[in-house]
């Protein structure tokens, strides 16, 4: 064996073994070998596992899209710019992402986030759970639409929790029934005493 097939055979080796500890694109791929290994060993072992869809940046990008949808819900913009980080080509990205629904993914995001402001004000609850959703690259208008859902479901939630407990502190506190008067056997004491002295 060569020393240009041992290096190949190391370098997929090596590659394989950074593919198995999670799911990677092929510029992550070349990244990684071209810190041990030359040029041209690198790309005679990314073309054989492109070859054998080891390595497929298609399946990368949507699976990169399903899972932070399904994770970390954020806007088709930031995912774009997600898999544009990884390497992944603009029109494999655009296709990732054409099937995201914004609103949908933000009202997701939104719900899981909102039970942290159940005790916020208007004001506060409108910025800080818009600024969230910006953080993760939702627009304006998607926004402001999904942060007036939340917070009409969340001032239904506050009114009926304070109506309970009103109506709680209302109820009037049953009192309880008196203990029953014993009294000696033959009736009333009084009554016998007077008895005895009329016939005596």
């Amino acid at each position: 064996m060569n020393e240009d097939s041992e290096q190949t055979r190391r370098a997929s080796a090596s590659a394989i073994r950074h593919l198995s500890r999670r799911p990677r694109s092929e510029a992550e791929v070349r990244a990684h070998l071209r810190r041990a290994y030359p040029p041209e060993i690198v790309e005679q072992v990314i073309q054989s596992l492109c070859a054998q869809s080891i390595i497929d940046d298609h399946a990368f990008a949507r699976n990169w899209t399903d899972s932070r949808l399904r994770n970390k819900p954020r806007s088709a913009y930031m995912v774009k710019r997600e898999l544009l980080g990884k390497g992944i080509d603009a029109e494999i990205a655009d296709n990732a992402v054409s099937g995201v629904d914004d609103e949908d993914a933000a009202y997701r995001a939104a719900s899981a986030y909102a039970p942290r402001l159940r005790n916020a004000d208007y004001d506060a609850f409108h910025r800080r759970l818009y600024g969230y959703l910006a953080r993760r690259g939702f627009s304006a208008s998607v926004s402001r639409r999904v942060v007036s859902r939340l917070w009409l479901a969340h001032s239904k939630t506050t009114l009926t929790a304070r109506s309970h407990n009103y109506a709680s502190q209302r109820q009037p506190t049953a009192r309880p029934k008196p203990a029953p008067v014993r009294r000696p056997f033959g009736g009333e004491p009084h009554a016998r005493r007077a008895h005895h002295c009329a016939r005596s």
